[in-house]
């Protein structure tokens, strides 16, 4: 866990300092009052995703599912408990890193070049989740294929890189990473940002 600020009890007052430096801390992403977005929902959802393994070529990696901690307000005291979050309909941008040879993520005996390879920053749109060209959730040698309102897939690192694929699985809400680029992905890593959902493909 990160180090806190202020750590609190049951039957505490919270002192007004703390929510308000909170708040200055806090990164936010409202919607300009002006263009095609002006009435989304504020917020943003951001990741950090590090795999423990290769994913070889026509082969998909789960990267997060829809499971987060939410405040129970219906005990007392409150407390965190599971909740579920949906990510179709929301634009995601971040970077990615496919390693540059074995044992360079953190933790590691070559994590000391951890930053030989360059990262790959990726800007794209989630919408309703991906299918493949047979209208199924992907699977190994079934890459996504978006398709005009029927399936989405933000392509990472496009034109450099083609056929390394960021989607929704359908089948169960959760994030996927798809190689179908023609060799092996090392232990990749992404760091990414989701907007709120855009409200135009609810």
């Amino acid at each position: 866990m990160a180090s806190r600020l202020y750590t609190s009890s049951i039957g505490q007052l919270i002192p007004n300092v703390f929510l308000n430096y909170v708040q200055d801390l806090v990164g936010f992403l409202r919607p300009a009052k002006y263009g095609a977005l002006s009435s989304m929902s504020p917020g943003i959802e951001g990741r950090l995703w590090q795999a423990t393994t290769d994913v070889a070529d026509n082969n998909l990696l789960q990267v997060d599912n829809t499971d987060i901690s939410v405040i129970n307000t219906g005990v007392s005291p409150m407390a965190l408990t599971t909740g579920s979050i949906s990510w179709y309909d929301r634009e995601i941008r971040g970077l990615y890193r496919n390693y540059a040879g074995s044992g360079e993520r953190p933790g590691q005996a070559n994590d000391y070049l951890f930053g030989a390879a360059a990262p790959v920053v990726f800007w794209g749109y989630l919408g309703r989740g991906a299918l493949d060209g047979g209208g199924l959730s992907p699977s190994a040698n079934n890459p996504p294929v978006p398709a005009a309102g029927t399936s989405w897939a933000v392509q990472i690192g496009y034109p450099s890189i083609t056929g390394l694929w960021l989607y929704i699985d359908p089948a169960d809400g959760g994030l996927r990473l798809y190689n179908d680029t023609g060799s092996t992905q090392r232990t990749p890593s992404l760091w990414f940002e989701a907007t709120a959902p855009l409200g135009v493909r609810p």
